[in-house]
């Protein structure tokens, strides 16, 4: 008779009291536990000076803590990539919340390929509405290296690829997290994507629940991304040199609208300048001289 596969779940966590119960619960609540698969779960703590850690002693999982901040989840991820003993593996985020066949509904089609995902739920409590991000039947299979170029290229319409919805096989744990900021991943993806065939369950599977604060709007982070985005390009650019010419583009355009939203319309330009083209650059560029702040304070043109 054949063993059921073993999954481990990395759970990260940092000031989580509010939220840490609702995902523990998500997970050990999973159809088809203990007949389908089991699990193995593996928390890591940042340093939490609130209740985090006793509300998971609770539940019965012994957190590891680390004793100093690291400044993001990327330690807790890496501590358990190295630890993990699953068939598979899956990372949560502490402010996630699985559906109920989450589990269950990835391992029916994890065959043969190494990377699953899905679609997702982003559940915005400081605006009260929910968007579904998801393709909208069965499942999509993406050839060898799909996945890794439309990260690659930031294409928009391509495979889910958000972290706290994919499950990793176990031979793809040796691809670690950067811990130098210890919260960027645009290289990871890349990296664990690479050279992989991967498949999407078209369906959400999780929750990203978010509140008012948006990291993607602090000026030290979007540094430390962007920065970081085009150390990776320049390792990249002799394999991939057309592709890696329209990303660090893209990275420009993207980085110039932040500019744009806050109101730093000299850097904006800078980025704009070094960007692809499109008649939406043409306007944002044009009217950083005149109308900017008019335009930022009505329209949504980051995040």
């Amino acid at each position: 008779m054949n063993s059921i596969p073993l999954i481990s779940v990395i759970i990260t966590t940092y000031q989580s009291e509010r939220t840490i119960l609702r995902l523990v619960d998500s997970i050990v609540g999973q159809q088809g536990l203990g007949t389908q698969f089991e699990l193995e779960i593996l928390a890591f703590d940042d340093g939490s000076s609130d209740q985090t850690v006793a509300l998971l002693a609770e539940r019965g999982i012994a957190a590891v803590v680390n004793t100093t901040n690291s400044g993001g989840p990327n330690w807790g991820r890496n501590c358990g990539l190295r630890q993990a003993k699953g068939n598979w593996i899956s990372i949560a985020d502490h402010d996630d919340e699985w559906v109920v066949d989450r589990l269950e509904a990835l391992l029916q089609q994890a065959i043969g390929v190494p990377i699953m995902s899905s679609g997702f739920i982003l559940r915005n409590a400081s605006l009260g509405q929910d968007q579904v991000r998801s393709c909208t039947h069965g499942v999509r299979d993406f050839a060898p290296n799909v996945a890794f170029a439309q990260r690659l290229l930031r294409q928009k319409n391509g495979q889910n690829m958000y972290i706290g919805g994919l499950l990793l096989r176990s031979d793809r744990a040796h691809v670690l997290f950067e811990e130098v900021h210890g919260q960027l991943d645009f290289d990871w993806l890349l990296r664990v994507t690479e050279g992989c065939a991967t498949r999407e369950v078209c369906r959400p599977l999780f929750i990203r629940h978010v509140e008012g604060s948006n990291l993607s709007l602090n000026s030290t982070y979007r540094a430390r991304d962007f920065e970081f985005a085009m150390q990776t390009l320049n390792e990249l650019a002799a394999r991939y040199p057309s592709e890696v010419k329209v990303s660090r583009a893209r990275w420009h355009g993207s980085y110039g609208r932040y500019w744009y939203t806050v109101g730093e319309f000299a850097k904006a330009r800078h980025h704009f300048l070094r960007s692809d083209w499109s008649l939406a650059v043409v306007f944002y560029f044009a009217t950083t001289f005149v109308g900017g702040n008019w335009i930022r304070k009505r329209i949504q043109i980051f995040g």
